[in-house]
This record gives C-alpha cells, structure tokens and sequence, in this order.
C-alpha cells in the first residue's frame, strides 16, 4: 500500500517498534497453531500493509503470519480509537502492546499481564520540529503534519508499528543532507548496534528492542544513502538521507524481506535435503530424494518445526529410488511428489527401470491430519518414435490450475544428453481425483543439436508452458553465422493446433534481442500473471564480467494484442562480477522475482552463491527493481557456506537450499513483509461491534472459528460454516468486551 498523502510524494521508512523481551517470550513458547488443524494465521483489518517493515522482539523477528491473533476487543483489529479530542489509543494484541498518540509524539507500553508491573517498560518518540497535534488519516494510521507537506506517520498493523515520513518537496536546500531527530523518553537504554539497526536493552541488559532499516527511493526507484544513528547524550534517534541529486516525489520500497531461519535436515546423513521445496501459508514441504522422503513442516510461534501429526512422506512404492526428486503444493490440502527411479511394472511381467512416477497425498485421507496417496500414476501412452514409454517421469515438474506439466526422457542411459520431452497429466480426466495424462501431447524439441538442454527449465502458468533451451544455437538468416549456445525459449499454448493439444505460438520460439554466443538464455525460466522471467547466466556484461549473467522480462500483449515481447533492458546484479551465472535460477510470482546467481564469489569464498529480490513497478511501470537488502547470501544467512538451487517463492516466503558450515544440507527462509500478490491464505477476518465476525474465503471450503484466552490452549466456537469463495461466513463471537480477553483466529 502506497501513503495516498498528496501527489507529489516523499517517504521514508523506519522501521521496527518495539516489544518487551518477556512478551517475546512468552508468544515464542506460545503454540499457535492447534495439533490437529490447518491454521492460517490472519491479518485483520480493512488494508493490506505492504510496505511495513519486520517486528523485532528482543532476539526474534516477528511477521504477521508467526502472530496472526485477533483480540475482539479492539473490535477492528489494529483500529484506532480517539482517547480524546487530540489524542488517540490502540492496541496490538499479537505483540501485547498499547499504544498512545498525542502531541507529546508516541509512546507504547507493554500491556501483557504475564510481564510483572516492575518489569514493563516504556518508549515514547517525538520529532524534534514544530509542535503537531495527530490526526486519523485512516483506521490503522495516525499522522502529524508539523507545517505544509510535511507529514509523519504511523501505522499499526499486523507487523507490527511503521514509521515514516512523506515531504511533498525537499524541506531543506539539496546541497544538503536531510536530517531528522526524534527524542526518545524511555526505561531502556540504547547500546549501539550494527549498521541502520539500533539495539535497546532492558535494566538486566536483555535485548528488548531494535529501530532499524531506515530505506528511502526517489521517484526513479534508485536507492538513497540513508543513515541512522544515535546520540547517547541529548538520547536522540538521528535519520539522515543524502537526497542530493536524486529525484523527486521519493517513494518507499514496498518489500521488505529479512532472514527468518535455517532448517537443518532431521538426520545428518541426509545430502539432498532442500532439492525440492514448497510452501503454502504456515505450511512447508521439504523433497530430499537421497533418503527417498519428504519432510513436512509447520510454522508456529514464528519458528518452523517439523509437522508434529506426521513429520514426513515416504513413497507407498517399494520399487522406487528418488521419491521427493520435485515437490508440487497447489493448496494446503494436496502434495504432489515425483519419483525419478521408481521401476514400473510393464504388461507382459517386465519391468520399465527408471520410468518414474508421480504421487498425489491428501491432506485427512487415513485419518485427522494425515497425509494418504490419493493417487499414483505414470506415462501410459506411448509417444515416443520408439513405441516405448520414455524414463524418468517428474524430473522437472510445473502445475497450473488442473495440469500438470512433466519431463521425461527415452531412456536412462542417456540422461544427460537424450532429449527431453513435456508430458501433460489433467485432474479428474478418467475419474475424480484421477490424474490422466492428456492424449496425444508430447512437448519436445524436433532440433536433436541442441535438444539435451531442451526442458531442462519449464514454467506451466494459466494456458501457457514456456520452455528453456539454453543450448539452443542461432542463425539470423541462411547462410549467416551460428551462434552457438545462445539459447531460446519456447512458448506453447492450449488449444494451439486443436482442441486440448498444446501447440507452439505464432513466433513461439524466442531468442535474446541482443544475444551472443555462451549466453544460455533460457537456462532458467518461470510466468506468472502477465509476465515471463528468463534467466541468461552466461551473458557478458562488459569486457571484465564475462559470464556475469542476466534476466530478460517478456511481459504479455507487449508489441500487440496476445504478443509476448520483451521489456526493455535487462536486469542484472547491482554487484555483478566475472562468472557470477546471475539468472542460474528465476522464481516469478505476482509482483516478485527472485533471481539465484550461482557462483557468485562472497565474504572471500568462491562460488557461494547468492539470491536477489525484484520488485514490481520499481522505477517505472511494469519495471523491476531491486529489493532494499534483498541480497541473501552467506553475509546475511545464518550458518552456510553455499547458496544452492531451488529457489521457492510464496506470498510470505523465499526459500532456497544451502550448504551450511556443518552437515550436508539445509533449507533457509526469508520472511517477506509483503504480498507477492498470489492469494495464498484462508482469507480475511473481521469484526464488528455487535460480537459478529465476518470471514471472507479465498476458497470454498469448511471454515472453523477458534478462541483462546491464553494464546496457549485453542477452542472451537460454535460449529463449522461451509461456503464459497468470496462469500461472507458469519460467527457469532458472543457478547463483545467481555472478560476475560479473548483471540479468535480461523482454521480449516
């Protein structure tokens, strides 16, 4: 969400406010979701925060979905509520704060009854300037406006409270700095911290809070210099922004992403674990093929830990090898897992070795919570010249709506060098719940030279499957010069030479507009929405960062009605370096992409790898920009030495695998603070003063509403609602404002 103050727009965001340490440990130790439901943690309130910045508790980083509790007493959650005629109170009941604004600036104290009277603090802040008197600009926001287009903010949301600031035009010369203090009263003292993150302690000097990330962009969506910082003696918070020849209106950055955790694999013999990831809500699945299982996690409290109805997957096959080889989540109630090796039995009592195979698991087949094969199934057409069935089924695997996208090859043997072909398989086709492959469609390259790269890299989005060759040689016209191993993509359709086939577009084989030769364009390629990201992880940048790498951005009815062309430019690592192989891997979804680059040298270590945020309408419309401190690497990951493939990204997460300093393999998280705009989640909940709570689903389904008093133990109240998607669900929560306090949260 963009501050709507005036047209002409300066923001700046500063960042975290503030919880007692014994608040952070008490909801650390706080189960929140109950043993034998789904839950997804809500964000309540009207506005989706999109540029809210991390929660820091003492040592623990805290996001809305790690909270996401709802105290009816505050009726609207986060709202809020004059206190009177120039001042106002609300309440954050994830993080057990009140809060008060009035001309004296903010002051917040811990309101947990678990935290005894002598060991509450508080923090007051004000801004140094004119004297203001606050003003409601909205449900969740409180502004002062010390003179004419200067405005200060507060929002208090499910993140938690942001801080920044808009100026309609520069408040001071250019030539100069900005500079803003804020006094602060507190019982804390500050104690220094690192870089733009300010550390307070409590009297027994634990860390209770941190201020930080102050992050400022001009209207070009290039990053200022900021700096921030701490007078001890008169206690001031000091921001500084070097505005100087930057742009305005200055915008803020929308996505703030911070490490959250490193998972370890349960057994340390485990090599593989992290090939294969996916994540949906508050709930993950981990491939590792090696020990032939998949792990599953639950996040709650804010940590991930292992799912504790059932911590893992393991094939119902016995003739299998790889199982866990790709992991597919397309809601919270279904896993898909391949099996690379799985040996299939054939008609005449052989055996196909090495055919592959795809499982599905249901979320409550078998009992409460348990995850049952819904379905196995395997090639059952023969599409190859051969007559034969091709091997390794679900090598790489791509799902959209009711299809699924699957590689194989003709036979084992020639792993890495036969070329591969996309097969299609289509939900109920044959029976519910059935997973048939679709008659007549083989994907495949018909250019053996370059056809072992072919699918090595394929993305199905709504009716489109883009595939990468990186391989894939060039030649303008007849006659003219190859260029080897400048690769392409291949853009299919549905319905595209008939109906239910999958045909190649009208011009559906793309090059680079500005390849060359060792380029591997479509070494990495992923759609979501309207867009295509294409990674190139040999491209030469300038003479001195030959194979530095980049990504190409096709973007739909560019160039016409139904054309995909490419955007302009190319994005690249702000960073970038010779053999870097940024857009080795490519995530896209909704509004954000991730980008690995796999050799990239850091912290003195070569080839450890790192991962970049994009974001966007950063910079321009439809334009990516890089994400402030959205480089993940082993500076800022705990405990790895190596940044590995696969990327995932979800609504709220990035995960990637690494090597860490000990043991064979991990997968670590970023928490992302904002939306990446694919609608993950239950829905939305909210409450009215008559003790009615309204829910809203994404998705049709049975929805329970849950209450607590105590964060710890869970309730049902009343029965379950069934209802369909963007329908309203109405709970009775009883009489409102009575005691005892009350949470509330939705499950399935």
């Amino acid at each position: 969400m963009k501050i709507p103050f005036n047209a002409r727009i300066f923001a700046f965001l500063a960042a975290c406010l503030l919880v007692g340490i014994g608040v952070c440990c008490w909801l650390a130790r706080t189960p929140l979701v109950a043993g034998q439901r789904v839950t997804e943690n809500l964000a309540l309130g009207s506005t989706s925060i999109r540029e809210t910045p991390q929660l820091i508790m003492g040592q623990q980083k805290i996001t809305a979905e790690q909270s996401g509790v709802a105290d009816q007493n505050s009726f609207e959650f986060h709202h809020h509520r004059p206190a009177t005629a120039n001042s106002f109170t609300a309440e954050n009941a994830p993080y057990g704060l009140e809060i008060l604004f009035d001309h004296h600036g903010m002051t917040l104290r811990p309101n947990n009854p678990a935290i005894p009277e002598e060991d509450k603090w508080s923090f007051s802040m004000i801004q140094i300037a004119p004297p203001s008197v606050p003003s409601q600009t909205s449900p969740e926001t409180i502004s002062y406006e010390s003179k004419p287009g200067h405005t200060e903010w507060f929002i208090n949301s499910e993140k938690g409270i942001e801080h920044g600031m808009n100026l309609a035009s520069p408040p001071s010369s250019m030539s100069e700095p900005l500079k803003f203090n804020f006094k602060v009263s507190s019982n804390l003292r500050c104690e220094g911290g690192s870089e733009n993150n300010l550390v307070f302690k409590d009297e027994k000097g634990a860390p209770t809070l941190r201020y930080e990330k102050l992050i400022a962009y001009d209207a070009k969506g290039k990053i200022i210099p900021t700096a921030l910082t701490w007078d001890d003696t008169t206690s001031t918070i000091a921001w500084q922004v070097d505005h100087q020849g930057f742009d305005y209106p200055i915008v803020i950055d929308p996505i703030i992403a911070t490490f959250a955790q490193t998972l370890t694999p349960p057994s340390t013999i485990i090599g593989s674990f992290g090939e294969a990831i996916a994540i949906v809500g508050d709930f993950m699945a981990v491939g590792t093929p090696s020990s032939n299982r998949v792990y599953l996690y639950e996040k709650s409290g804010g940590t991930w830990t292992l799912f504790s109805r059932k911590n893992f997957l393991v094939s119902p096959a016995t003739n299998g090898g790889a199982f866990g080889t790709q992991v597919l989540m397309p809601n919270l109630d279904t896993i898909i897992v391949s099996d690379t090796s799985f040996d299939a039995p054939t008609s005449t009592g052989g055996t196909n070795t090495n055919q592959g195979a795809i499982f599905a698991f249901g979320r409550n087949i078998g009992g409460d919570n348990n995850w049952g094969l819904i379905k196995q199934f395997t090639l059952t057409e023969p599409l190859l010249p051969s007559g034969k069935l091709a091997d390794r089924l679900g090598t790489v695997m791509s799902l959209s709506g009711n299809f699924l996208a699957a590689s194989a090859i003709p036979d084992s043997d020639s792993y890495d060098t036969a070329i591969k072909s996309v097969y299609l398989f289509e939900k109920d086709r044959g029976g519910l719940d059935n997973w048939g492959q679709v008659p007549g469609v083989r994907i495949h390259s018909s250019d053996f030279s370059s056809g072992f790269s072919y699918a090595r890299s394929f993305s199905l989005f709504g009716d489109l499957l883009v595939v990468g060759s990186q391989a894939e040689s060039f030649t303008q016209a007849p006659g003219s010069p190859t260029i080897q191993f400048q690769g392409a993509v291949y853009l299919y359709g549905k319905n595209q030479g008939g109906a239910n086939q999958w045909g190649l577009l009208p011009n559906g084989r793309r090059y680079a507009p500005d390849g060359a030769f060792g380029d591997f364009f479509g070494r990495s390629v992923s759609g979501s929405g309207d867009f295509i990201a294409v990674g190139a992880d040999g491209v030469d940048l300038s003479a001195s960062q030959g194979g530095a790498g980049a990504v190409y951005l096709l973007s739909r009815n560019q160039g016409g009605s139904g054309a995909w062309g490419f955007l302009p430019g190319r994005l690249t690592a702000a960073d970038a370096a010779a053999s870097d192989a940024f857009g080795a891997f490519v995530q896209l979804a909704g509004n954000v992409l991730a980008v690995r680059a796999s050799s990239d040298d850091v912290a003195g270590t070569n080839d450890a790898g790192s991962v970049y945020l994009f974001d966007r309408d950063q910079g321009g419309t439809n334009a990516f920009g890089a994400v402030a401190n959205g480089k993940f690497s082993i500076d800022n990951v705990s405990s790895i030495i190596k940044v590995k493939s696969p990327l995932f990204l979800s609504e709220n997460h990035l995960a990637f695998a690494t090597s860490p300093s000990v043991g064979n393999s991990s997968v670590s998280i970023i928490n992302l603070s904002a939306s990446t705009g694919t609608g993950e989640g239950l829905g939305q909940l909210t409450f009215a003063r008559d003790g009615l709570a309204t829910f809203v689903p994404r998705a049709a389904g049975t929805y329970q509403l849950r209450t607590s008093i105590n964060l710890q133990t869970w309730a049902d109240l009343g029965a379950p609602q069934t209802g369909a998607a963007s329908a309203n669900l109405i709970f009775n929560t009883g009489t409102p404002g009575s005691e005892p306090r009350r949470f509330y949260r939705i499950e399935r």
